[in-house]
């Protein structure tokens, strides 16, 4: 039990392994070359990803089935 000016605050050390599975996580779908993209961002600079896009000429949405299959998986 905490006691004291912490009680009741989240732990920093959870906040910080939170932190770095979002960041792992991220780095798993975005390539490294638009990295300097997603920093502008953060920063909120103006990525360049929005001053040279190209429009999407559609988008597909995928159904997800996350249920367990026959065998339990």
């Amino acid at each position: 039990m905490e006691t004291g000016s912490r009680a009741g605050q989240p732990d920093m050390a959870d906040i910080m392994v939170q932190m770095n599975r979002i960041i792992e996580t991220v780095r798993t779908f975005i390539p490294s070359e638009r990295w300097p993209e997603v920093q502008a961002a953060l920063r909120g600079e103006t990525p360049l990803l929005q001053q040279q896009s190209t429009p999407v000429n559609s988008v597909r949405i995928v159904a997800i089935d996350d249920s367990p299959d026959d065998d339990g998986n």
